[in-house]
Order: structure tokens, then sequence, then C-alpha cells
């Protein structure tokens, strides 16, 4: 390929792709590069028996995500209600609970070390999100620290540290060794709170998108057509 473009797009996930999608409407000549054969990035969609789509990658939309929301009426997609009938399953340390509503069943002890520590991390998560978190009065001693050190020094109990690991890779499927403090505190901050990015209704995963996420990306990539190119790594 031989060809002149005013902008390159490296990535056809849905930041990538809405990026060419506003280029190509001020526009400009774009040209979407992706090293893999398919487009989406981490919303991936997988196929049940029968032929049903399941999300193999990112899944579900909130009431707070707002930007992504406005993108789907855009689209003309449809979202449905996650099923949330019947009990929830945890695992924490060694031992496994069924459980309903938000919090799984702990000892009175780790159920208050988990309130003390998410009313700390939402108070600060509160100020951080207020505005651009790098000027926040404790950004640079939260951005010192992994998120594991701050649950560490905050959350007392074992199961109270073990309750905020597991939301820790539920929600960043990451572990909190792997973020700073800071952008964990901001990422809680623009969700709303911790109660916001667990929740189901009214929460991060109260819907799904008609057809899998990763249509989302499809469509937005039929729009470019051949502006986007697959299998093409760059280096």
């Amino acid at each position: 390929m031989d060809e002149s473009v005013d902008v390159v797009v490296v990535g056809a996930g849905i930041a990538g792709l809405v990026a060419a999608r506003e280029l190509v409407r001020g526009g400009a000549e774009v040209l979407v590069l992706e090293a893999r054969d398919r487009v989406g990035g981490r919303l991936l969609n997988g196929e049940l028996p029968g032929g049903a789509p399941i999300e193999v990658g990112g899944q579900w939309v909130g009431p707070r995500q707002h930007r992504i929301l406005a993108l789907l009426e855009e689209l003309c997609l449809d979202t449905y209600p996650t099923h949330t009938a019947g009990r929830s399953i945890a695992e924490i340390g060694s031992a496994r609970s069924e459980y309903t509503g938000r919090i799984p069943k702990l000892n009175p002890l780790a159920l208050a070390d988990v309130a003390q520590a998410q009313w700390q991390l939402d108070r600060i998560a509160r100020r951080v999100a207020a505005g651009e978190p790098w000027l926040a009065a404790e950004a640079e001693t939260l951005d010192g620290q992994t998120f594991a050190t701050w649950l560490r020094r905050t959350a007392r109990t074992p199961g109270g540290r073990s309750f905020f690991r597991i939301i820790t890779e539920a929600v960043f499927s990451a572990e909190p060794e792997d973020m700073s403090a800071l952008w964990a505190a901001f990422y809680v901050g623009a969700a709303g709170g911790v109660d916001a990015l667990i929740s189901t209704a009214g929460g991060a995963q109260q819907d799904r998108v008609v057809g899998g996420s990763q249509t989302i990306a499809t469509v937005l990539a039929a729009e470019l057509g051949e502006r986007v190119v697959l299998g093409a790594p760059v280096r």
C-alpha cells in the first residue's frame, strides 16, 4: 500500500474508531491500521451453542456512562437489562459465599472494615475526580503507591482486604498491585463511587448491548469502510 493521508489512527478499538469517525466528519483523510484480523480491541463477541452472541471481552454499560450510551443511540443499537434473578456467588479467601444484594456474607468485623474503607475511598475519589486528578492535593501521595499498598494501610481485616481485591479484579480486570492508588481513586470517583461500580441495577453492570458489545465496533468500522485496514501492525 502506498497511500498519503492526513491522519493515521493506530488501533481499531472503540477509541480509535470514534476518533477516526470524528476526523472524517471534519474533512480529514484518515486511515485506521489494526494489527489483528478484527476490530473491537477489548470488545470481542463469542458464540454460544445455537448461535447466540456472548461477550468474552467488555460487556456492560451503565446509566452514568453517558458517552457510550449516546454512541449506542447514535448507532441505533439497543440494550437490554442484565439478568439479576437468583443468588450471587463469591469466593473470598478459601470461603465460598452465596448471597443476595451487593456484598457477600462476611463476619461483622469484616463488614465494618469494608464500610470504613469504602467510606475513605469514596471520599478521596470524589475529590480526585472533581477536577484534574494530577492536581489534587493528595495526587503525589496517591500516585506514589499502588492501590494494593493503599488497601493494606486502610482495610484492617483479611476479609476486608479480600473483598476489595475481588472488586479490583472484577472492575479493572487487574490486580491492585498493578495500578496506582491515584488511578483507582479517579476511576471510582468518575463512576460515582464504589456502589455504582459494583451494582447491577442502577450501576455499571445494569445493561448489555443487543447483539453483543463488539457490535459497536463493527458498526463503526462499517461506516468507515475501506479506511479501516486489518492485519496491519505498525512498527
